[in-house]
């Protein structure tokens, strides 16, 4: 039998392919497939980063707080929400720090060195009343205005460069400027000024 991609892995039994008995016993344990290396790559970066600062595994022989990876998970994910998507700090992308972070914080807690200092907790009726709401707000407005991204900004852009401008929307008639008041509100201003209207 010759090996190759499409046959590894299986065996042949009376002209038949069977499946590898270690591929039935490993199917039910818990897989490792899916999880991208290439993220896993640039944790590790960020692991190393704090082993190298901290002693690697300190969180396993030092109780950590929640509260403190609390804190570092949302900074890093609130940089990469504004754009920024790289950590200035470490060079690591900020989402694989924060993966690292919950990665400690997942650890301790396995571990039993997980402070939990979490407020207390929210009572349940509290999901059901923000559902209420969320519920009104759709049935109000069935249909949602797109959202303005950093995608949408550039399509937007794009598609205003191939459209005469329209300032009679601005209630201006006589402006001397080339682009739309609507993608540069300067020019707006300086044409309202040119007019002794502000």
């Amino acid at each position: 039998m010759e090996f190759n991609n499409e046959n590894r892995g299986l065996g042949m039994s009376g002209g038949q392919e069977v499946e590898n008995p270690k591929e039935a016993c490993g199917g039910a344990k818990p897989p490792m497939f899916n999880v991208s290396p290439a993220v896993l790559a640039e944790v590790g970066l960020g692991m190393c980063e704090g082993g190298r600062k901290y002693g690697a595994y300190n969180f396993r022989a030092t109780k950590v707080k929640y509260s403190t990876y609390y804190d570092a998970v949302l900074r890093h994910f609130f940089a990469y929400h504004a754009g920024e998507d790289i950590d200035p700090d470490s060079g690591v992308p900020h989402i694989s720090k924060l993966i690292a972070s919950a990665i400690v914080l997942r650890d301790a807690e396995i571990h039993g060195m997980l402070i939990d200092d979490r407020p207390p907790k929210t009572p349940e009726w509290h999901k059901e009343f923000l559902q209420k709401i969320m519920d009104g707000i759709l049935e109000r407005h069935p249909e949602s205005v797109p959202a303005f991204t950093e995608l949408g900004q550039s399509e937007r852009l794009e598609e205003d460069a191939t459209k005469e401008p329209n300032y009679s929307l601005l209630n201006c008639f006589t402006c001397k400027f080339t682009q739309d008041c609507r993608v540069n509100p300067e020019n707006y201003k300086d044409c309202r000024k040119a007019q002794g209207k502000v």
